[in-house]
């Protein structure tokens, strides 16, 4: 063998990259020159068009991507009933534990159902005055 050092798979790419930068920046500006021309003589809108879109992404003029100002908000899904398909709401603020909330709602549909009716509640004291005269 020779006193040549073999060179490594890196080596060799990273020495092929540098080239080939180099030829690129070298060969770049007199293309560029002529691809203005052909832009400023052309009557195609289509490669007027492509060559507004190359050179607005060149010098970074692109528009501003729209942002959805929900997108990071919280989703709760919440099942009411059995067999209920649940439905997703989108709350803004903090998230929000429902689970006590319908507990108390429970509780209370509970405690409204064995409450007496306004006409049993009207004949409260007739009830009253039944049961005083049996004391007597």
């Amino acid at each position: 063998m020779s006193g040549e050092i073999a060179l490594s798979r890196a080596e060799i790419k990273a020495e092929f990259k540098e080239n080939y930068h180099d030829a690129i920046r070298a060969n770049m500006p007199p293309l560029l020159k002529d691809y203005l021309q052909i832009l400023k003589t052309t009557d195609d809108p289509e490669i007027i068009r492509k060559g507004l879109v190359y050179f607005s992404q060149v010098v970074g003029v692109d528009a501003e991507k729209k942002v959805d100002p929900t997108s990071t908000l919280p989703t709760i899904h919440i099942s009411i009933g059995r067999g209920a398909v649940p439905s997703t709401v989108e709350v803004a603020g903090q998230v929000i534990d429902v689970t006590d909330v319908v507990t108390l709602q429970r509780r209370q549909d509970a405690i409204d159902a064995f409450k007496p009716s306004q006409s049993m509640r009207d004949m409260a004291h007739i009830n009253d005055t039944m049961f005083d005269g049996d004391d007597e």
